[in-house]
């Protein structure tokens, strides 16, 4: 049965997506092209340290995400200071889809 609830979930889920995919393809772009462009170190390096949530577990990657996220948090303080709580919602989803799908991106940009 399509209740309200579901509809919710489907608008949150385009949503989480249309805003994921954009910061993806905003980022993804410039890190792309510098990585094919450029010779040496820093960008297998960066490509190695970018494909880290592709290697490690999904848990430990949420896990991590939620611990420099949340309030507490390295990134969390600063984004509370400007007013922004990511923890436990929308925004929240769109950064962890964004963490996961990035390399991704990266791989077929490349």
């Amino acid at each position: 049965m399509w209740t309200a609830a579901s509809t919710e979930a489907l608008q949150l889920s385009i949503r989480v997506s249309l805003v994921t995919t954009a910061i993806i393809m905003l980022a993804g772009t410039p890190v792309a092209f510098w990585m094919v462009r450029r010779r040496g170190v820093a960008p297998r390096l960066a490509e190695s340290m970018l494909a880290l949530p592709l290697v490690v577990p999904p848990v430990v990657t949420g896990y991590c995400l939620l611990v420099i996220l949340s309030p507490k948090g390295l990134l969390g303080r600063w984004l509370e200071a400007v007013g922004l709580s990511v923890t436990f919602n929308w925004k929240g989803a769109v950064i962890a889809a964004a963490v996961m799908a990035f390399p991704l991106f990266l791989v077929v940009a490349k």
